[in-house]
């Protein structure tokens, strides 16, 4: 038996839709897992906590989680600790979890009041605040409320989004329509914590304490909760009272943590977020990803009071936002031309025209007007300044530049099609993937790149999360799966870094040709570069 990793659980989650803890393990036997529900059990009694023991079987083994108090979820992660251990539980044991945490009776009173009444609440260290945004009022944990007292509390609109590629750009186009619509916006993202269109927190902050920043602060008054697999999965969302989720699309990539190491797993991971909406809230899907809607079907719908929602790149029965005739239409009305919004690079980007049609229908449903949904999606521009690291397009050369973030085989697809559909003379493309990446996603990323069939590819070390593989090794993987697809040996070069890639394919460039340049490395270099010519 190996332990994976503990984590508490602070909100509706994969495996509980309360507070808690859980563990995950792999090389399991069943007598094992019975001496652990056991011993789990037997300090629930002790402890007088009226909580299941949940096992859940996943792609490397199995978790098993449990419902805690609150005001006891280090204690609850100290049990599990124990649980998988051979130990005695002496009376020095006992003491040595028990005081990983203070008991605090009045938060737990407090919590579980909000929930049942519906009051919008986030706690943690820090503080226990009733209300989110304009409306939040803090309270320290030692000196809290009755929930009596409490004066009746006002809400804002809050989304969550999330999926495998897209998220951060919907995020934007979202924030940016809502920004003309008057409001003051806080947001969670790949970039940071972004509030009023400032960045407060710098760094992928896509998880539970990202999202409570931004429910936290006095000028949100729309929030916009990004959240990545990790957030999903390590903590599970903060709050239980989202209006409308939406997921952009999933797609294989992250193999390898909390037990997901398929696409069927990591659906059941993102699907997960539907945990965190209110009971009549919406689930918005891409209509055209039909193994997620029959598995949200079969494993969510029955225990989910929500409405479900579609968009789609085509018209289809159901389709609430949808293209039809070069047209983006919200509830069968028109809202502007595809190529009115920059981000789809003149209608050529069809992922950022899903990414737009899915920012539409979240904004829609929160009551913003057709003319601001598409006032915000024609002001954002593909630059640095608009979108960092997702669709610029540049002009070098008298030839086009498009530095993009995708990094696994269905965001290269996407990117290759885009290029594809733009005819151009000739086609270069800067790729690579770090080291933690298994070889059936590099041969996936080279099956996609070898459709673009470019002049010259290069592809770069990426030197970060080399543990199992070296950068080398990698980029030789990639080079040998492009061979396998039929790509000459002599069209493709490796480079030892992001930076030189970019040099050796900008010196090519000719009038009419295109790069795709996936950067992930050493992106404000590569800007230097692009603006030198600029």
């Amino acid at each position: 038996m190996e332990v994976i990793t503990v984590h508490r659980i602070t909100g509706p989650h994969l495996l509980l839709r309360t507070p808690g803890a859980a563990i995950w393990l792999s090389d399991t036997t069943d007598a094992e897992l019975e001496h652990i529900i056991s011993r789990i059990q037997q300090f629930l009694d002790i402890l007088d906590w009226s909580a299941e023991v949940i096992v859940t079987p996943n792609d490397m083994g199995c978790s098993v989680a449990f419902s805690a108090p609150v005001d006891q979820l280090y204690v609850a992660c100290s049990v599990l600790e124990w649980a998988v251990t051979t130990e005695e539980l002496s009376e020095s044991i006992l003491k040595e979890i028990l005081s990983e945490e203070e008991e605090n009776d009045s938060l737990r009173a407090l919590y579980q009041s909000c929930v049942v009444n519906h009051i919008p609440c986030t706690v943690d260290e820090d503080g226990f605040f009733v209300g989110y945004g304009r409306y939040a009022q803090e309270y320290s944990l030692a000196q809290l409320p009755n929930v009596m007292e409490l004066a009746p509390i006002a809400k804002i609109p809050v989304v969550g989004i999330t999926g495998t590629n897209g998220k951060t750009t919907t995020t934007r186009m979202l924030a940016s329509i809502a920004k003309y619509a008057g409001f003051a916006v806080g947001m969670t993202s790949s970039d940071g914590v972004v509030i009023e269109g400032e960045l407060v927190v710098e760094g992928d902050w896509t998880g539970a304490g990202a999202a409570r920043k931004v429910l936290r602060d006095s000028k949100v008054d729309f929030a916009i909760l990004e959240t990545a697999r990790g957030g999903l999965m390590r903590r599970g969302m903060v709050i239980q009272d989202v209006d409308i989720v939406g997921i952009t699309n999933v797609s294989p990539d992250h193999f390898g943590s909390w037990g997901i190491n398929s696409l069927r797993e990591l659906q059941r991971a993102k699907l997960s977020i539907v945990h965190s909406l209110r009971q009549d809230g919406v689930l918005v899907l891409n209509q055209n990803d039909d193994e997620l809607i029959q598995l949200y079907q079969e494993e969510f719908a029955p225990h989910c009071a929500v409405e479900l929602c579609f968009f789609s790149l085509e018209k289809k029965d159901n389709s609430f936002a949808y293209c039809d005739q070069g047209s983006l239409y919200v509830d069968d009305q028109e809202l502007c031309l595809l190529t009115d919004i920059p981000l789809t690079i003149g209608g050529h980007a069809g992922y950022n025209t899903e990414n737009a049609l899915l920012a539409s229908v979240l904004a829609y449903l929160q009551g913003i007007s057709l003319d601001d949904i598409r006032y915000g999606l024609c002001s954002l521009h593909a630059n640095p300044t608009d979108s960092k690291g997702r669709s610029n397009l540049f002009s070098y050369n008298n030839s086009q530049v498009i530095v993009d973030f995708a990094h696994n085989q269905a965001g290269i697809r996407a990117t290759v099609q885009m290029v594809q559909s733009m005819s151009p003379k000739r086609s270069f493309m800067i790729l690579g993937q770090a080291g933690d990446r298994d070889e059936v996603l590099l041969q996936g990323m080279a099956k996609e790149a070898a459709k673009l069939q470019c002049e010259k590819y290069f592809i770069k070390y990426i030197l970060k999360h080399n543990e199992d593989r070296s950068a080398k090794e990698t980029a030789s993987l990639l080079h040998r799966y492009l061979c396998a697809e039929g790509v000459k040996q002599e069209t493709i070069q490796l480079c030892h870094n992001e930076l030189e890639a970019a040099k050796e394919a900008l010196a090519l460039l000719h009038e009419g040709d295109v790069l795709l340049l996936l950067s992930h490395t050493h992106y404000e270099e590569v800007l230097g570069l692009l603006r030198e010519e600029q």
